[in-house]
C-alpha cells in the first residue's frame, strides 16, 4: 500500500529541513536575548530558548500556506503591483495569526508576559501587537524568501528533467531515423540480388540470402530503445549486413575484421558501423570495377575506444570528404548527442587509396551519464 502523499520522502525531508532552520533561528534569537539582558541576568539559556523558539516554529508551519499562496498568485496574477499588494495583505494576516497563536501558547505553558487584574488579555494582545506587528513581519519576509528559493529550485529541476527527457527522445528519434534510412534502398538492392539469383536458378544462394535478410531486418526493426550496445553485438549485426552485400558483389567484395578482444564488451552507439560500411561500399567498392576490401578494426587506447572502417576502393572526391551525406551526418549528430565533446569522428583519404572513417569515444562497458556538454 503506497504511503500518503504527505508522508513521501521528499516532503518529509523538506519539512525536517524547515523545522531545523526554525529551531536554529530560535537559538540565534535566544542568544541575542541573553546578550542583551546579560547585566540584569533576566533569562537563563533554557528560558531564552522557550521564549524565542516557538515563534519561529509557528512561522515554519506556515510554509505550505505561503507556498500555496505564491503558486496561486503566480498562476493568476501578472500585475506586479497586485502581486505586491497580495503579499502585503497576506503578511499582515499571517503575522497577526502567528502573534496570536504564539501569545496563547506561551501563556498555556506558563511563560506569558501578561496577567493581573489591571490588564485584560485583549488589552495586552492589542498593546503587544501595536509594537510587534512591523518587526514580526520579518518572519513572513524570511519565509517568503525560502518559498521563492524553493520554487526556483523546483522549476530548475523540472527544466533539467524536461531537457533530459527531450534529449532521450531526440536520441531515440535519430536512431529510428537511421533505421528507416537503412530499410528502403538496402531492401531494394537485396531484393534485386535475390531476383537475379532466382533467374539464374541459384536457389540455394537465394534462400540463404533471404534467411540472412530476414535476420537482419528482425534486428533492425525490433522495438529496442537502447542508445548503446556492446561492440560484439554491433559487429555481429554488421557481419549479417556484409554477408548479404557479399552475395550482391560476389567476389568483388572482401571483408576483414580486426577487433581486439578487449574491445568486444565496450558500448558503442546502436547502428554505428552499418552507415560507415555502407558509405565505404557505395563510394568505394561499388565504383571500382575490380571491387576491393573493407576492413573494420577496433582498438583500445588508454581510456579511448578507436573504431575504424576503411576501404581500398575508388576513394572520395574533394566535396565528399566532408562526410555530409545523410548517414555520416547522422553519425556525427548521434555521437555529439550521446557524448558531446568526448567523442570524435574523422573521414580522410586512405594512404593507399579509398577512405578511412575513424570514430573515437570514451571506452566504457557501463552506460555513461548523458551529458552533451564537453567534459
Amino acid at each position: 500500500m503506497p504511503a500518503p502523499a504527505f508522508l513521501n520522502r521528499g516532503r518529509l525531508a523538506r519539512a525536517a529541513l524547515i523545522l531545523s532552520a526554525a529551531v536554529l533561528m530560535g537559538a540565534i534569537a535566544a542568544g541575542q536575548s541573553l546578550l542583551s539582558t546579560m547585566p540584569e541576568q533576566r533569562y537563563t539559556p533554557t528560558h531564552a530558548l522557550i521564549m524565542n523558539t516557538p515563534f519561529w516554529v509557528f512561522w515554519a508551519t506556515c510554509f505550505p500556506l505561503v507556498l500555496w499562496l505564491v503558486r496561486t498568485i503566480n498562476a493568476r496574477v501578472r500585475n506586479i503591483a497586485l502581486i505586491a499588494a497580495a503579499h502585503i495583505a497576506a503578511a499582515v494576516v499571517l503575522t497577526v495569526a502567528v502573534y496570536t497563536v504564539h501569545m496563547w501558547f506561551m501563556d498555556a505553558i506558563g511563560h506569558g508576559t501578561w496577567g493581573g487584574d489591571e490588564q485584560s488579555y485583549a488589552a495586552h494582545w492589542a498593546e503587544g501587537l501595536r509594537y510587534r506587528l512591523l518587526p514580526n513581519l520579518g518572519g513572513y519576509v524570511m519565509l517568503l524568501a525560502v518559498v521563492l528559493a524553493s520554487e526556483y529550485y523546483r522549476k530548475y529541476r523540472d527544466r533539467e528533467l524536461e531537457a533530459s527527457q527531450l534529449s532521450a527522445q531526440l536520441s531515440q528519434a535519430r536512431l529510428e531515423a537511421l533505421r528507416m534510412q537503412l530499410n528502403p534502398h538496402f531492401l531494394f538492392n537485396a531484393m534485386n540480388t535475390i531476383a537475379m539469383l532466382v533467374r539464374r536458378n541459384d536457389n540455394n544462394r537465394a534462400v540463404k540470402m533471404l534467411a540472412g535478410l530476414s535476420d537482419l531486418l528482425r534486428y533492425v526493426l525490433q522495438d529496442s530503445t537502447a542508445d548503446e550496445v556492446p561492440l560484439r553485438e554491433e559487429v555481429a549485426f554488421l557481419e549479417r549486413y556484409l554477408e548479404i552485400e557479399r552475395v550482391r558483389f560476389q567476389d568483388r567484395l572482401t571483408v576483414r575484421l580486426d577487433i581486439a578482444e578487449e574491445t568486444r564488451d565496450a558500448l558503442v552507439p546502436n547502428l554505428l558501423l552499418q552507415p560507415l560500411a555502407e558509405n565505404a561500399i557505395k563510394h568505394g567498392i561499388a565504383r571500382k570495377v575490380s571491387g576491393g576490401t573493407i576492413e573494420i578494426a577496433a582498438r583500445r587506447l588508454g581510456d579511448r575506444l578507436i573504431v575504424q572502417v576503411s576501404d581500398d576502393g575508388a576513394g572520395f572526391t574533394a566535396p565528399s570528404l566532408t562526410g555530409s551525406g545523410v548517414g555520416l551526418a547522422n553519425t556525427r549528430s548521434r555521437l555529439e548527442q550521446l557524448y558531446g565533446g568526448r567523442a570524435g569522428f574523422e573521414l580522410r583519404p586512405g594512404s593507399l587509396g579509398g577512405a578511412v572513417a575513424t570514430v573515437s569515444l570514451p571506452f566504457h562497458t557501463q552506460p555513461l551519464t548523458k551529458a552533451v556538454t564537453a567534459a
